[in-house]
């Protein structure tokens, strides 16, 4: 659905052919947080790559004695370590669906070339992720487009000269926010008022002050309980400005969880149109919705493209 780096891709198929030479069994393992803080991104990301599953089984595209080895990695970097070694040793897993969050991915990285197994992740974004693994490749862009985009947003399409920025303490939020930094400080001369730690406590009483200086917009960079943290605080503090947060933010649970508090909300929209009318858009989105009674958000999509691929 998204496919954008042909090379790679013909990297992961060529690899995967020389795995099917040497007779190995069809097994391809499936990391992902469906439990923990990331479990609403693994639980969308699972629902895409069942969907894929349930597509190929009825156009009869799985191969003969394909499975699927399925593990919670408990949103724990640790853990999903061990999880992908259980599956190796017991499975002989030769690839895997995985690191659905950056730390995640990034604890997985020196294991993927060590066990020889390739893996595929649908969302992991920190920037230098590929660079450091023969073995890895994902689908989601980088982070720092992310940030970069963001800060023209801001400055030049919203004409925002000040801003308060909120962070975590994450992969995810450190490829984000020094290249919103670059872009919105460095090159087009806007103002950070403060930045308010989200991980330090009484994050709120920094808040309060920063909003003090009468920022005409927030950006939030975070997952989605530290945005849906904000975002009341904000309601409780009568902020009246604008707010633009990351990409994080589009899950299909989030913004029900936000409710009210999404009205106005603004974020940079990942590569994934479900309104789109072209195909294989359409059909996905059909399918998805007949299946799940929802719509489907740019993590599921990047889930369905993950097993399709494999």
């Amino acid at each position: 659905m998204v496919w954008r780096s042909g090379w790679k891709v013909a990297a992961v198929l060529a690899c995967l052919g020389l795995v099917a030479g040497c007779g190995s069994k069809p097994v391809v393992g499936v990391l992902l947080p469906t439990s923990g803080a990331a479990s609403t991104y693994g639980e969308s990301i699972e629902s895409g790559i069942r969907l894929a599953l349930s597509d190929a089984r009825e156009h009869r595209e799985l191969p003969e004695a394909f499975e699927v080895v399925w593990a919670d990695t408990a949103s724990q970097p640790l853990r999903a370590v061990a999880e992908l070694e259980k599956m190796v040793s017991e499975r002989d897993v030769k690839l895997v669906i995985g690191g659905a969050t950056s730390a995640e991915a990034r604890a997985l990285l020196p294991v993927l070339d060590e066990l020889d197994v390739i893996c595929i992740s649908p969302s992991a974004s920190a920037p230098d992720l590929s660079e450091k693994s023969r073995s890895f490749y994902r689908l989601y862009p980088s982070d720092e487009l992310e940030g970069s985009t963001a800060g023209k947003f801001l400055h030049d399409r919203l004409g925002i000269t000040k801003v308060l920025v909120y962070t975590g303490d994450t992969d995810y939020t450190r490829g984000i926010e020094p290249e919103f930094r670059n872009q919105y400080v460095d090159n087009l001369g806007g103002d950070i008022v403060a930045t308010v730690d989200l991980t330090m406590e009484g994050w709120q009483d920094a808040s309060r002050q920063g909003l003090r200086a009468d920022p005409g917009a927030v950006y939030i960079v975070g997952y989605a309980e530290e945005i849906l943290d904000v975002l009341g605080h904000l309601a409780e503090q009568g902020f009246d400005g604008r707010v633009v947060t990351t990409s994080a933010f589009y899950s299909s649970e989030v913004i029900h969880r936000a409710g009210e508090l999404a009205e106005g909300l603004m974020f940079p929209l990942p590569p994934f149109d479900r309104t789109s009318e072209k195909e294989p858009v359409l059909s996905f989105v059909v399918r998805y919705m007949d299946t799940y009674q929802r719509a489907p958000d740019v993590f599921a999509a990047h889930g369905y493209d993950a097993m399709r691929l494999a």
